[in-house]
């Protein structure tokens, strides 16, 4: 071997072992006690009076994921540990953790006003995102013989019991007897999160309702669907063993989206009468919780569990510059959507008129949240320029690294120009995508209506600050006003019909999302009637092909979302399509369309190829399932007789 082979030999390693030094000591930056001391000490400082609990110091690892599409069999998926496995069926990100990620930054805290008589919320903490691996179920493990049911309520899940999501990947024996033999999806009672003596009595008297055996499967699989795999953790705050919380994942991600979980929980609202009902301790919870998270980050939309849970930290989102600044142990992704508002207040109204206990609202932090919130949405109110024509600073700010421009504000996270009307700023959609035009009209609607019946609760609380009630009617007024006059625009037909978004310069986008507060929605969500005339118009719009994301096909004809791509069809568009009519055809039609279409299942994914049943995304969705349940329970007071027709001979 020649000097010069050996010299460079030599330089070759040598600058391999530079190499792997400088990976060690980047390794050792990231993970050291160091870096994870210096993070936490970037976080955001809790309210006054309120005992800070932060997790060990540790990393937060950011996941790699990359923009999905609809799956076809085995084409490989993103998966957060930055590899590439091959998956039979992959869940879908729908609108859930991507590739925006948020990073603490300087705190700015602001105490509500408002003196609650009992202790304020404690800090939050941070779990671990979970990710089904690639394999198959093992389905002995899984057999509903596995155990005796356990007693009714929350209880810790069984380490045997295995991941749903696999189990909601392949059709579980025994299937039904109908000719699209659906599997039966529901986990054995022992490995079901929350066992409620209330659904099950549905679900048996629900039998003799729905004749066809294919549609009561689905029912079976989707109405319990929350309790049996999303209640994750269920107890009291630390400071308030009166105080009870519910941590309500979406399905396959393990955080809360206050959206999400309060769509889910609302189909149970049907079987609840009174507070003393099993799943009336579930509502409270969950409003408890996001009370919390609504005090601490107004502008943020998905959270980890509290520390109450005991559940370690885990994956938190990072990467993305938000303002005002977060704490990343509480925080799972802050996006500001107008509609987490509108679905907090939902689901209040959802406890009040189902249970009449009007008490519970003024024993914690429910007045807390509602100032809080009255001041961000206000807040986002202003225009982008003052009356001399000077940029004014946005009160929210959100800047991501992506590749795709719906998962990041335009204009250096400011978000496109809007002017004074009176609605208030969405800069994200529900589906978790930017808006064009941030006065989303759907969230305005949504946010509109519960502000005004809401305020009826504020009135019967004896503490809350004098005037508040009237100051939510007030604002829920203004925003009405805004709205028709200028969202209701001229359509190419000369029709009346509302805009999805606009932003008070004459920006008008046209069209609709699948995902609940949309236009589609708007009787459903209470803002108006389905007879209202312009609603008609509107809806006429939305599906057609006028709307460009309204997805046809011999599979399934429904709204779809940007979130996914075009074609893909979302059933929980199909729903609202039938819970907004009172044509029995097309309901019918709906319905057969939602039966036929799940791949042999038996759930609600989160969207299907319009032309391939095969081919979907998120075998896990609970607010979809959620969805199905409601609309099978509104059918059987509104339209009884559909239920009893059976929908063997719908191609599928």
């Amino acid at each position: 071997m020649s000097s010069y082979s050996r010299v460079s030999g030599a330089v070759r390693v040598a600058s391999v072992l530079l190499i792997l030094g400088v990976l060690l000591l980047t390794f050792h930056w990231l993970g050291g006690p160091a870096y994870g001391a210096g993070l936490q000490g970037q976080l955001q400082q809790p309210p006054e009076g309120v005992q800070a609990h932060h997790p060990p110091a540790r990393p937060i690892p950011i996941p790699q994921d990359e923009p999905h599409d609809l799956p076809h069999g085995g084409d490989s998926i993103a998966v957060p540990t930055g590899e590439t496995k091959q998956l039979t069926k992959v869940p879908g990100e729908g609108g859930r953790p991507s590739e925006q990620q948020d990073i603490a930054s300087e705190p700015t805290a602001e105490k509500p006003v408002f003196e609650a008589p009992d202790a304020a919320p404690t800090e939050l903490s941070q779990i671990p995102s979970s990710f089904a691996d690639d394999v198959q179920p093992d389905i002995e493990s899984l057999s509903d013989t596995q155990s005796a049911p356990p007693a009714e309520g929350w209880h810790p899940i069984p380490e045997d019991c295995g991941s749903y999501s696999l189990r909601a990947r392949v059709a579980q024996e025994p299937l039904s007897e109908g000719r699209f033999q659906l599997g039966y999806q529901r986990p054995p009672p022992a490995c079901r999160t929350f066992n409620s003596s209330l659904a099950e009595k549905t679900i048996t008297r629900m039998k003799d309702v729905i004749s066809d055996p294919d549609l009561y499967r689905i029912f079976e699989n989707t109405f319990p669907n929350t309790l049996d795999t999303a209640i994750k953790w269920k107890g009291v705050a630390a400071n308030n063993s009166q105080e009870e919380l519910c941590f309500v994942i979406t399905g396959d991600i393990d955080a809360m989206w206050l959206r999400d979980s309060a769509n889910q929980l609302q189909v149970y609202r049907d079987i609840m009468s009174s507070p003393d009902d099993d799943v009336a301790s579930l509502f409270r919870g969950a409003i408890n919780l996001q009370a919390r998270y609504i005090v601490g980050h107004p502008y943020c939309n998905a959270f980890q569990a509290p520390p109450e849970s005991g559940i370690s930290p885990g994956v938190g989102s990072g990467g993305s510059t938000v303002y005002p600044p977060i704490d990343v142990y509480v925080v799972s992704t802050c996006n500001f959507e107008l509609d987490s508002f509108g679905a907090f207040l939902q689901m209040s109204h959802d406890y009040y008129t189902a249970t009449g206990d009007a008490e519970f609202f003024g024993k914690f932090q429910w007045v807390y949240a509602v100032q809080s919130m009255l001041k961000a949405a206000k807040d986002m109110m202003a225009p982008t320029y003052d009356d001399e024509g000077k940029r004014l600073q946005p009160p929210y700010t959100f800047n991501s690294m992506t590749r795709t421009m719906t998962s990041t504000l335009n204009l250096v996270g400011t978000g496109n120009p809007v002017a004074r009307t009176g609605m208030v700023r969405s800069p994200f959609r529900p589906s978790d995508d930017t808006s064009v035009f941030e006065f989303l009209v759907p969230a305005n609607m949504m946010f509109s209506r519960y502000l005004n019946d809401t305020a009826a609760i504020m009135d019967k609380i004896t503490k809350a600050p004098q005037g508040l009630a009237d100051e939510m009617r007030d604002l829920a007024t203004e925003i009405h006003d805004a709205i028709q006059e200028h969202a209701v625009i001229t359509g190419s037909d000369g029709q009346r019909m509302y805009a999805y978004e606009v932003d008070g310069f004459g920006g008008q986008n046209l069209m609709d999302d699948a995902n609940v507060p949309s236009l589609l929605s708007a009787p459903f969500i209470g803002y108006l009637e389905k007879e209202d005339e312009v609603y008609r118009n509107t809806r006429q719009f939305v599906l057609s092909a006028k709307n460009p994301w309204f997805a046809r096909g011999p599979v399934i004809n429904a709204v779809g979302s940007p979130h996914i791509k075009p074609g893909a069809a979302w059933p929980m568009a199909s729903i609202i399509q039938i819970m907004t009519t009172d044509n029995e055809t097309e309901i019918q039609t709906s319905l057969a369309e939602l039966v036929t279409s799940t791949d042999g299942l038996g759930l609600m994914h989160e969207s299907i190829n319009s032309l391939k049943a095969s081919e979907w995304t998120r075998e896990w969705f609970s607010w979809a399932n959620g969805l199905f349940g409601q609309m099978i329970l509104d059918l059987e007071k509104r339209k009884p007789n559909i239920l009893k027709k059976s929908f063997q001979a719908y191609p599928g």
